[in-house]
């Protein structure tokens, strides 16, 4: 029945179908990624104004943060709480995240095969050189945080399962858009970069040259170009003769040096094929 709510909710209004609003996180995607129910596309996205500075958002606060009209962001909240993926917080106007969400990456990582053994190796990782280990898999012009050990809190809200991060300003990104198709590869140098700290890449063609050179050396660094202090490299985790969709790497306080990154990197090499075993099963 909330199925058809959605739907019909949808379907009454035109300007929300049809409108051009500014979601975040719709970007320019490649013209075989666009959305093909654009309506439950724009619907979606309204989960992800729920974040670390906006835990609890009222009807109001998302119409205007997304540009879609009140009455169709009231309709849309009523049949996510249906669903169990928001609720409405006890004696106010006000929505968090609900335990569907929990229970749908529980499903994700069941089907995936992400169970305590990935975590295991992460852990391994971050007890013999005392660095943050993640796994992330790229979505669209985003790096998810999937699975994260970390040693110290440095790097923001990486630790959280769920956080994001752009492609271009951390290792994990830069290796998942070497090996990501081209479609979505040229459709992201296209894109105006984001910048978070002075050493932040934000000329497309010298983030190419640079994830070409990852691909070809088979792993990516980044040194303070999302969070000042946060160093880190990646390697891809290769599945069979899948796409790659998914990277491992660490992050430290301090810059690698040439010995600790040769040990990092063999390391990150090894557990990225045992881990890529359990992704297989």
């Amino acid at each position: 029945m909330s199925h058809l709510i959605f739907c019909v909710a949808l379907k009454n209004d035109d300007a929300f179908i049809n409108g051009e609003n500014t979601v975040k996180g719709n970007k320019s995607l490649g013209k075989n990624h666009q959305p093909k129910v654009k309506s439950l596309y724009k619907a979606l996205k309204l989960l992800d104004y729920f974040d670390e500075e906006h835990k609890e958002l009222g009807v109001t606060e998302i119409a205007e943060m997304s540009g879609i009209i009140k009455s169709s962001v009231h309709n849309i909240l009523q049949t996510f709480e249906c669903c169990g993926f928001v609720t409405q917080i006890y004696g106010s106007n006000k929505y968090r995240i609900g335990s569907a969400a929990l229970e749908l990456f529980e499903k994700y990582r069941t089907s995936h095969h992400i169970d305590y053994r990935v975590s295991e190796s992460l852990q391994e990782i971050r007890n013999k050189y005392h660095v943050n280990v993640y796994l992330g898999m790229r979505n669209e012009f985003e790096v998810i945080y999937i699975c994260a050990e970390v040693e110290t809190k440095n790097s923001g809200n990486l630790h959280k399962i769920g956080a994001k991060t752009p492609l271009h300003c951390v290792g994990l990104g830069k290796i998942l858009l070497g090996y990501s198709e081209v479609d979505i590869r040229e459709a992201f140098y296209k894109t105006e970069l984001q910048r978070f700290t002075p050493y932040t890449i934000c000329d497309q063609e010298v983030l190419r040259k640079e994830v070409e050179d990852a691909v070809y050396l088979g792993y990516a660094k980044s040194n303070s170009e999302y969070v000042i202090g946060m160093n880190s490299v990646a390697v891809p985790i290769i599945v069979g003769y899948e796409p790659i969709k998914y990277a491992l790497g660490v992050s430290s306080n301090e810059p690698f040096s040439d010995f600790d990154l040769k040990k990092v990197l063999a390391e990150l090499r090894e557990k990225s094929k045992i881990i890529a075993s359990l992704l297989n099963e």
